[in-house]
């Protein structure tokens, strides 16, 4: 794109237009090269994780927020529905980015007028944060390979929206990495919902920065 922006004399407002393309092309980079380094780190345990007791319902109303602007620019209503004082022990910051990761999901692939609803509730010993849209909805042979890296159900329609397929990816490892869980369901056409589940921070089981739940060796 440089060599097309020097190429011949453009106006004002073309090489306006170049210079917002190159910046969205350098944001993409940069966001896949950091979500690359993530994994490399969780793959290798060097992705530490400092966990403190939090309130992810609070953690979501902060979330939320952010996200409407990009919700009102493609057009679909961003819903939260949260429990008070669902609390669980975890790193704040990638818990965080587990909450941009699936709305960002589900608001990429929901059309104009459609629907995302964000919901935290206590279920059980557990804590569960759902993220539900009314979007395109994902075919159920691809159902299975969704959370696998670079894995994209739709490729072309993932590369114009800038999609790498990591996000889910990093999803897995870090709801695995707080002692949980997630899994999705779908319906082509209908819709999709991505569901975590994290221990209660009073039954929270003691995890690695890997994600594995810990393991009392034995003496003899």
């Amino acid at each position: 794109q440089i060599d097309v922006a020097l190429d011949r004399r453009r106006s004002q407002a073309e090489y306006e237009d170049l210079l917002r393309s190159l910046r969205e092309d350098a944001a993409r980079m940069s966001q896949l090269v950091s979500e690359l380094l993530t994994l490399a780190r969780a793959d290798g345990g060097q992705q530490l994780l400092s966990r403190e007791e939090l309130d992810l319902g609070d953690l979501v109303r902060s979330v939320v927020p952010a996200m409407q602007p990009i919700a009102l620019q493609r057009g679909v209503q961003l819903i939260e529905q949260v429990q008070s004082d669902v609390r669980v022990w975890g790193d704040q910051t990638r818990l965080t980015q587990l909450v941009i990761n699936l709305i960002d999901n589900a608001l990429r692939y929901t059309p104009s007028g459609g629907e995302a609803t964000v919901s935290v509730a206590r279920v059980g010993a557990s804590a569960t944060l759902r993220v539900e849209d009314t979007g395109v909805g994902i075919d159920g042979e691809h159902l299975p390979h969704v959370f696998e890296r670079f894995y994209r159900a739709d490729p072309s329609r993932a590369r114009g929206e800038g999609g790498a397929g990591l996000g889910l990816a990093i999803s897995r490892w870090i709801a695995q990495a707080h002692g949980g869980d997630i899994a999705v369901e779908s319906r082509l056409g209908q819709g999709s919902a991505f569901t975590v589940h994290l221990p209660l921070a009073s039954s929270t089981p003691s995890v690695d920065a890997s994600g594995a739940t810990a393991k009392t060796a034995a003496t003899r």
